[in-house]
């Protein structure tokens, strides 16, 4: 559902998410595996505008250590995030997002390397 939320279905009012209400509904609750809802997420946080998009890229570069994500899916979100949206920052901060991304990634690889 894009950020205008329906508080009822006999109710026509809607109400904005706010930057922070955003924050703490992904914080540490991203839904890697759900490319619907990850997308949808993407998309709000651009409408909320500021950084919230920056809040979504720092959700899916810093996967946590319980998560297994292929690479292939992991480079998905961000090539989406990064396609959605354009800001001059980008370019600054792709870098340092595909290191995160590359670093995880190669934990994981070591970590299965280790228990087999």
């Amino acid at each position: 559902m894009p950020l205008s939320l329906k508080l009822s279905s006999h109710d026509n009012s809607v109400f904005k998410v706010t930057y922070e209400e955003f924050y703490y509904s992904i914080d540490c609750k991203f839904p890697y595996h759900d490319e619907d809802e990850w997308k949808r997420l993407i998309l709000q946080a651009i409408e909320i505008g500021d950084d919230a998009p920056f809040l979504v890229l720092h959700e899916i570069c810093r996967l946590p250590a319980s998560l297994k994500l292929d690479k292939a899916k992991h480079m998905e979100m961000y090539q989406y995030w990064k396609g959605a949206f354009s800001s001059p920052v980008q370019e600054i901060v792709e870098p340092a997002c595909l290191s995160y991304i590359n670093k995880h990634q190669n934990k994981q690889d070591t970590h299965l390397k280790f228990c087999t």
